[in-house]
């Protein structure tokens, strides 16, 4: 049983009693652990999964045992794959939708999120809350920092529709300012969750607003380079900010089988290579120092990017 969830994606849960007790005590054991009740998957599995495919897996075990449930919030943009943080994640909650009111109350480990109209979409044979839904409801759930992550990779994929998203705000009886804030900021140029963070860091320090990708040629041997965030100041000065994530280093997808030291060597020609082109100023944050938003501020006033507030 265990094998079988394994290869398709799925965590196990007992059917009978007979089972549920077989799987209680290899979870006594050691052997397995519980991340919802009567649903169980083996150690070593689990500790191969990220935080958001350990969600995922969970999703589509109780899809396959309530079927009739349809994924909402943050459950929802797990299945579509929309890009977030781990974060979202730490206490391993599920949301579903629910059209009763009074019954959208929330547990432990499950949340209810009361929508009189459900748009649904299929994914993976999960019912999910549709793009726009999903993304009002995780706006209204999460600050704009953590947010911000899901309406760029909306962007990113074409699944942003502002018209429908404002039309979902017009019908819901409580402030959506900060869904309207999301959609002004949302850049499908962003290319991952933590330079999508690290912006939305930015923006509630008081910065302007960074271009994102902008493309430069070095003069010298007519290469071209993108700087993730880039401000032009009123003095003439070309400040670029670069987001080091921890998986340029280390993920063989991203170095492409070159060692740290030649990756890290190659950042270093593409720093000349900016400056060759023009840019006056480099800032460096890692995704290990993004979280520490007086350390970002102070590299920003120090490299001279305009502050608007």
């Amino acid at each position: 049983m265990l094998a079988q969830a394994e290869a398709k994606g799925r965590y196990c849960y007992g059917r009978d009693d007979g089972q549920r007790r077989a799987l209680a005590r290899k979870r006594e054991s050691g052997l397995l652990v519980s991340p919802y009740k009567n649903i169980y998957a083996r150690v070593e599995y689990v500790s191969t999964l990220d935080p958001i495919e350990q969600n995922r897996h969970l999703i589509r075990t109780l899809a396959r045992k309530h079927p009739h449930w349809d994924f909402a919030g943050p459950s929802s943009a797990v299945m579509l794959r929309l890009e977030h943080g781990w974060s979202m994640h730490h206490d391993k909650s599920v949301f579903i939708a629910t059209k009763d009111s009074k019954s959208a109350v929330s547990d432990r480990h499950l949340h209810r999120l009361y929508i009189a109209n459900v748009h649904r979409w299929k994914v993976e044979n999960v019912s999910v809350t549709d793009p726009s839904r999903t993304l009002v409801d995780c706006a209204l759930l999460f600050p704009f920092s953590q947010a911000l992550a899901l309406f760029d990779s909306a962007a990113r994929q074409q699944l942003l529709e502002t018209s429908a998203i404002e039309k979902i705000c017009s019908t819901m009886h409580k402030n959506t300012l900060a869904v309207s804030k999301l959609l002004h900021y949302a850049n499908g140029a962003s290319e991952n969750g933590g330079e999508s963070l690290c912006r939305a860091l930015i923006i509630e320090a008081g910065f302007a607003t960074p271009e994102l990708q902008h493309d430069f040629t070095d003069p010298q041997d007519g290469s071209h380079y993108r700087a993730d965030f880039l401000w032009h100041t009123a003095g003439g000065k070309v400040i670029a900010l670069e987001y080091d994530g921890l998986q340029k280093y280390i993920n063989p997808e991203m170095t492409h089988g070159k060692d740290t030291w030649q990756v890290v060597n190659e950042e270093r020609r593409r720093e000349s290579a900016l400056k060759r082109a023009g840019v006056t100023e480099i800032v460096r944050i890692s995704s290990q120092e993004v979280n520490r938003p007086n350390l970002l501020s102070h590299r920003l006033v120090c490299a001279g990017v305009p502050r608007i507030r």
